[in-house]
């Protein structure tokens, strides 16, 4: 899967979007300067709404602790517990911003 690594932010121009830092390769370089001047870094995604903007932020985490899960038990198990602090750390994040 490609995307846009860590960190996604919330844009400090435009609250209701997501951006990174990390040029986006497949935008144009006319939508890139566009993003920095509108939004304050490379757009991800904009009109998120309040009750799913840190779901959205989680994402990239959420695919790094699924891809360290899966090596985990295809390593029958060992480092479980890293896996499952990382996991219980970020759900706790999301929970906490979106009360």
């Amino acid at each position: 899967m490609k995307h846009s690594p860590p960190p996604w932010r919330q844009s400090e121009k435009q609250p209701d979007a997501i951006v990174c830092d990390t040029e986006i390769p497949s935008r144009s370089e006319e939508h890139r300067q566009q993003d920095q001047k509108w939004y304050g870094g490379h757009c991800i995604c904009e009109f998120v709404t309040l009750e799913n903007r840190a779901l959205i932020l989680a994402a990239p985490e959420f695919y790094e602790i699924c891809q360290m899960w899966m090596r985990v038990a295809d390593a029958n198990w060992p480092g479980i517990e890293d896996v499952e602090n990382k996991m219980r750390t970020l759900l706790a994040r999301i929970d906490k911003e979106e009360s």
